[in-house]
C-alpha cells in the first residue's frame, strides 16, 4: 500500500518536472495543456495542485477557458480551494480576451 502511494507520487513528480520543463521552454501546445489537466486530476498534494493551476492559468489559447470550466465542474470536489480560485479567476483571460 505504501509502496503504491510512493510510486504514484514519484510518477506525478516526474510529470510535474516534465511540465515545468515545457513551461520554461515556452511550449504551451496541446500536449502541455493535456499534461496540466492530467496532473490536476490525479494530484493529491495541495501545493502541487496550486502550482499546476498557476501554470495553466498563465496560458492563453482559444477554447482553453471553456475546457477549464468543464474540467472544474467535473472535478469540483477533488480540487482544493486555492487551485479552484486560480482557475476560476483566469477563465476569461485564458480565451485571449
Amino acid at each position: 500500500m505504501k509502496n503504491d502511494r510512493k510510486k504514484e507520487e514519484e510518477d506525478m513528480d516526474t510529470k510535474i518536472r516534465e511540465l515545468v520543463k515545457r513551461k520554461n521552454e515556452g511550449d504551451f501546445g496541446p500536449q502541455t495543456i493535456d499534461l496540466c489537466f492530467e496532473i490536476l486530476e490525479k494530484e493529491a498534494r495541495i501545493a502541487e495542485q496550486c502550482r499546476i493551476a498557476i501554470i495553466l492559468s498563465g496560458m492563453i489559447k482559444k477554447g482553453l477557458g471553456k475546457r477549464t470550466q468543464k474540467f472544474l465542474k467535473a472535478n469540483e470536489k477533488r480540487l482544493f480551494g486555492r487551485a479552484k480560485e486560480v482557475l476560476h479567476s483566469s477563465l476569461m483571460r485564458m480565451e485571449g480576451f
